[in-house]
């Protein structure tokens, strides 16, 4: 299925309360792909060649600043942790702590455990050996 707007002139995601979902046909199969090698195109204009480009985080003032704004929010939460007597509560504030946690993890660019690995540094090669 696909999002088609019943609407002519409207683009598909301008205006999500007019689009409804239809089935492909080949004359909507073939138009949604000369959509999508347009799309690629462009992207390869704009120097953006694979995905892994627009998953980069942005290394400016403002990265900076949030990561800043998520460390204080985890201490502030950690504070809250400790004073707190309710189990409910605690449950409640250690979820939030922890998807702050992933959140400030992210920011930072570390991996989870496990998913890097470095290389091993390798022994010297050794020399032939003489026979005794």
């Amino acid at each position: 299925m696909a999002f088609v707007s019943p609407k002519p002139g409207l683009d598909m995601g301008v205006n999500r309360s007019h689009v409804q979902f239809v089935a492909f046909t080949s004359q909507n199969a073939k138009e949604f792909s000369q959509r999508g090698h347009a799309a690629k195109a462009a992207a390869k204009l704009a120097g953006l060649t694979n995905g892994s480009e627009y998953a980069k985080l942005p290394s400016d003032e403002y990265a900076e600043s949030l990561r800043l704004r998520v460390r204080e929010e985890i201490d502030r939460l950690v504070d809250m942790l400790a004073k707190c007597k309710d189990a409910q509560d605690k449950d409640r504030l250690s979820r939030a702590l922890d998807r702050l946690a992933e959140t400030e993890r992210k920011l930072s660019g570390r991996p989870l455990p496990g998913a890097y690995r470095p290389e091993k540094s390798r022994a010297p090669a050794r020399g032939p050996v003489e026979p005794v």
